[in-house]
C-alpha cells in the first residue's frame, strides 16, 4: 500500500525542548546523580582522512559539534579553515528491550538538550557497572593512521627477515607513535601501568603471536575486527570464545578512533529515566582515502556486549539520525530495504509546492541562519547497516546443509518524524519508533490517489517511504502530498535475545553522492555508494580483494582541490602527458596535451560533477571531480 503517514502531535513532536535548528541549538546539560555518578562525557575529536569532515563524541552521540552547538557532518569538506556544507547535525545509538518481568529497558537520546543522554564513558566492569573515576579516565577518543600501523608491520617483518622466529619476537616499543603504544586493545601493559582496566575486550587488534594480548612490541597493531569475541550461546558463565570467532582479521583504514561508552554511569536522562540494561558499547569509526566512492564515505562499527548477567528478550538496536543535507528544511527521506540503507535528498520546501526544480540555497527559506546549502549541485546521503545483529537461532548453510549458522537480521523497520516542540520523550515513545508501532487515531494518506482513512486501533508499519522517489507507482515523499522539512530518521533492526556474556555488531556506513540532478532522485543513481560501501564490508575491509579501490596510477596521481573552483592541480611521481574532463554524460569538455602538466583551468565550467582522465607513460586513470 503507498501511503503517507501524518502522525498527531502527541506523537510527532516533542515537548523536551528539543533545541533549536543548528546554530541556536543549547548544549546546556542537567542530570539526576545516581549511585556511580559518572558526569557526562566531553571528548570531542574529528574524522578527517578523505574528503569527509566527521565530528565524533562519546555518549552514544555523533556528528555534533558540541563546542559550537553546530552540525558536524562535512562533505566535501572545504579547505582547513573555511566554512564548508554540511549533510548530518546529529546521530545516535538507540538499545532497548525486555527483562524477564517484561519491563522495558532502554538506553537512547536525540541530543544532548537539557535531557542529557543515557550514555556515559568507559567500560563496565565483569559486575555489570562502573565508577566515577573509570568513566574520567575514559573519556577520551583513540585515533590511529595507517603510516603509523605499516610501521608496525614493516619493523616486524624486518625482524622476521633476519631470523626472527615468530611468537618469539620482541620490538622497542619506544620506535613506535604513542596511538600504537597506547591503543586500548585487550591486556595492553602500557595502558595497564597507568591504571586503565584492560582485562575485556575492548578495541579490535591483529593478534601476531595468538596470545590474546595486545602487545605492539610482539608486532600486534589496531584493526578494524577483532577475532577472539564470545558469540556462542550463555551457558551460565562468561566462558572463552566460540571456535568460530577465533578468525584473525588484518584490515585497517586509512584513520581510526576508537571509544568505548556504557549505560550504568549515571541517570538515563536522554530516554526520560528509561531502565538502564548493563550493556557497553566498543565503538570504531573509521575511513579510507581513495580516488574512488569510498573517499567521500565513513564507517561506524558497533561491538555490543550484555554485561548484565541477565537475558534481554526483544532486543532492538537503532541508527537515529538527523540529517541537514545543507539546508535543513527542504529535506525528503526515505529507506531502500533491498540496501538495508536510508537516505536524504533535497525536496521541494514546503512554500513551492508546484516547482519543477529547486536548488538547495544558501539564505533561502530552506535554511536557517548559519546553515551553507549544496546549491544546485543536488547530493543524496545514505546511511547502511552493513552489517546488523544475528538472530539466535541458527539454520543451515544454503552451501552445506551440516553447518549451522546465524543469520543477520537485517534492517527491519525505517521510522521519520519531523522536528518540532510539543509533546515529550520518554522510553516508551523511543521503543515505538524502533518497532514502527503507531497508536489509534492515525491519518494516513494514500500516495497518488489522496485518498485519506484512519487506523481505528494500534498498528505496526514497518518501513515507511521505501519507494523509489523517481517512480510515481511507488510510495515515496516525492509522489504524495509531503514537502520539505527538518527530518529525523530512525533505522532499526531485531528483535533478537541478547544473551549475558555475548556479544552483537552493527556496521553502519555513511555514503555520499554528488549529483543527483534531480528532487526526485533515482535510486539507481545513489545505490551505487552503497553497493560498493557493501561490498567493502563483505571483503572484510581488505584493500587488495577490492577493485573499486585507488590502482599503483591512482596512487601516484592525485587531483586537488577536490571540489574545485578554477585550477585544478595535479599532485604525484608521475608526469602527466594528457589531461581530460568529461561531463557525466561522457562528452568530452575540456582537454590539455603536453608533457609534465601539473595544471588545468576548468573555470568556464558550469557546477557540476565530471570525471577527469590522466593519462602518464601510456596508461590512464580517471578520477571524479566537483566543479563549484
Amino acid at each position: 500500500m503507498k501511503a503517507k503517514l501524518l502522525l498527531p502531535a502527541s506523537l510527532l513532536f516533542f515537548s523536551c525542548s528539543l533545541p533549536a535548528q543548528n546554530g541556536t541549538r543549547t548544549s546546556a546539560i542537567s542530570y539526576k546523580t545516581e549511585t556511580n555518578n559518572c558526569s557526562l562525557p566531553t571528548s570531542q575529536v574529528t574524522l578527517d582522512v578523505n574528503n569527509v569532515r566527521a565530528t565524533l563524541l562519546d555518549a552514544g552521540d555523533l556528528w555534533t559539534n558540541v563546542a559550537t552547538t553546530s552540525a558536524g557532518y562535512e562533505v566535501p569538506k572545504a579547505p582547513s579553515g573555511q566554512a564548508g556544507v554540511n549533510a548530518i547535525y546529529a546521530g545516535a545509538i538507540w538499545i532497548s528491550g525486555l527483562d524477564a518481568g517484561n519491563n522495558l529497558k532502554m538506553a537512547g537520546l536525540l541530543y544532548r538538550q537539557n535531557s542529557g543522554s543515557d550514555f556515559y564513558a568507559g567500560p563496565l566492569d565483569n559486575t555489570g557497572n562502573t565508577a566515577q573515576a573509570t568513566c574520567a579516565m575514559w573519556d577520551r577518543h583513540f585515533p590511529v593512521w595507517a603510516t603509523q600501523i605499516r610501521s608496525v608491520i614493516t619493523a616486524y617483518q624486518a625482524a622476521l627477515s633476519a631470523g626472527g622466529t615468530p611468537g618469539h619476537i620482541t620490538m622497542p616499543v619506544s620506535s613506535f607513535s604513542d596511538s600504537i603504544k597506547f591503543w586500548p586493545g585487550k591486556g595492553n601493559p602500557y595502558l595497564t601501568a597507568l591504571g586503565y582496566d584492560m582485562s575485556g575486550p575492548l578495541a579490535p587488534f591483529y593478534d601476531v603471536d595468538g596470545d590474546g594480548i595486545y602487545d605492539p612490541s610482539h608486532g600486534d597493531y589496531p584493526t578494524i575486527m577483532q577475532g577472539g569475541v564470545s558469540s556462542a550461546p550463555f551457558n551460565g558463565t562468561c566462558g572463552p570464545p566460540d571456535a568460530a570467532s577465533l578468525a584473525q582479521h588484518d584490515a585497517y583504514a586509512d584513520q581510526m578512533i576508537y571509544w568505548v561508552f556504557n549505560d550504568k554511569g549515571n541517570a538515563h536522562n536522554g530516554s526520560n529515566n528509561g531502565q538502564a540494561i548493563g550493556v557497553q558499547v566498543n565503538a570504531l569509526a573509521f575511513a579510507f582515502q581513495t580516488n574512488d566512492n569510498l573517499n567521500e564515505m565513513t564507517f561506524y562499527r558497533y561491538h555490543f556486549i550484555n554485561k548484565s548477567a541477565a537475558i534481554l528478550n526483544s532486543t532492538y538496536i537503532s541508527q537515529y539520525t538527523d540529517p541537514d543535507l545543507g539546508c535543513p528544511y527542504n529535506d525528503m527521506i526515505g529507506c531502500d530495504t533491498t540496501r538495508n540503507m536510508a537516505f536524504v535528498y533535497n525536496g521541494i520546501p514546503a512554500n513551492m509546492p508546484n516547482a519543477p526544480y529547486v536548488c538547495d540555497v544558501t539564505g533561502s527559506t530552506a535554511c536557517s541562519n548559519g546553515t551553507i546549502g549544496y546549491g544546485c549541485v543536488l547530493p543524496v546521503l545514505g546511511i547502511v547497516m552493513a552489517e546488523t545483529p544475528s538472530d539466535t537461532t541458527t539454520y543451515p548453510d544454503p552451501g552445506n546443509p551440516a553447518i549451522r549458522m546465524h543469520r543477520q537480521l537485517g534492517m527491519t523497520s525505517f521510522y521519520s518524524f519531523t522536528n518540532n516542540s510539543s509533546g515529550s520523550t520518554n522510553a516508551n515513545l523511543l521503543r515505538e519508533f524502533q518497532t514502527g508501532y503507531f497508536p489509534p487515531d492515525t491519518v494516513w494518506v494514500s500516495g497518488g490517489s489522496g485518498s485519506t482513512f484512519y487506523i481505528d486501533t494500534p498498528a505496526y508499519v514497518r518501513y515507511e517511504f521505501p519507494g523509489d522517489p523517481a517512480d510515481a507507482t511507488q510510495w515515496s515523499m516525492c509522489h504524495d502530498p509531503a514537502t520539505g522539512a527538518d527530518r529525523r530518521m530512525v533505522q532499526t533492526t531485531g528483535s533478537f535475545t541478547f544473551l549475558p556474556c555475548t556479544s552483537q555488531f552493527m556496521t553502519i556506513a555513511v555514503t555520499f553522492t554528488d549529483s543527483v540532478g534531480s528532487n526526485c532522485p533515482s535510486r539507481s543513481q545513489f545505490g551505487v555508494e552503497a553497493d560498493s560501501a557493501q561490498s567493502f564490508f563483505d571483503q572484510g575491509f581488505r584493500r587488495a580483494n577490492y577493485t573499486g579501490i585507488s590502482s599503483a596510477l591512482e596512487d601516484a596521481l592525485r587531483l586537488y582541490p577536490n571540489p574545485v573552483t578554477s585550477d585544478l592541480l595535479i599532485s604525484g611521481t608521475r608526469p602527466v602527458d594528457e589531461i581530460s574532463v568529461y561531463d557525466l554524460t561522457g562528452r568530452l569538455v575540456q582537454s590539455q596535451a603536453g608533457h609534465a602538466i601539473s595544471t588545468i583551468n576548468i573555470s568556464a565550467l558550469t557546477e557540476g560533477v565530471y570525471m577527469v582522465s590522466i593519462t602518464s607513460g601510456g596508461s590512464t586513470t580517471t578520477q571524479k571531480i566537483v566543479k563549484r
